[in-house]
């Protein structure tokens, strides 16, 4: 994350906003899920399965998904380049291009995609339903900053995006 560029508002030209009960309920959000993960680890409660074999499958599920975020993460930055801006802080820049070849061929957001796997993948280790509700929680999440984020991407690029829309999925390949 250190070699990922720094904010250069200068280069902004279309800023999209979160106010600040958003961004609040955004570090909630992520503080109540990495509190959740870390007591599930030391107090194992909503246990999936106390059978062996389930937990074993879980565990290589889970860190499937781990580590699975750290390529789709990476390839997908290196696709973005210099076209890359922080979650909270979503914009267009000026220099932008709407990227669609490599990880982003498939579906828009494949940075998300990575991150939602990444938690997923750590409640499956803990063997915990809080998978599903966590799960359902940072689904709804990323569903609401992508439509904010599509917004400025229509209003940038218009019908360049919206014909990469009809081609690719949001966030999940062949499914949503």
């Amino acid at each position: 994350w250190g070699r990922l560029p720094l904010t250069d508002h200068k280069e902004t030209e279309i800023k999209g906003s979160y106010n600040e009960l958003d961004r609040f309920k955004f570090n909630y959000l992520i503080c109540v899920v990495y509190c959740l993960f870390f007591l599930q680890l030391v107090f194992n409660f909503w246990e999936i399965s106390n059978e062996p074999i389930l937990e074993i499958i879980l565990k290589i599920i889970g860190n499937i998904f781990i580590v699975s975020n750290f390529f789709i993460s990476k390839k997908a930055l290196n696709d973005l380049g210099n076209n890359w801006t922080a979650m909270d802080e979503y914009r267009i820049k000026k220099k932008q291009m709407l990227v669609t070849k490599g990880s982003y061929f498939l579906i828009r957001h494949p940075i998300y995609l990575a991150a939602f796997m990444e938690i997923l993948g750590f409640e499956l280790i803990a063997n915990s339903w809080l998978v599903v509700i966590i799960g359902v929680f940072i689904f709804w999440f990323l569903k609401n900053h992508i439509v904010r984020e599509e917004m400025l991407l229509e209003q940038k690029f218009k019908n360049e995006f919206l014909l990469y829309k009809t081609k690719t999925k949001k966030l999940i390949p062949f499914i949503y």
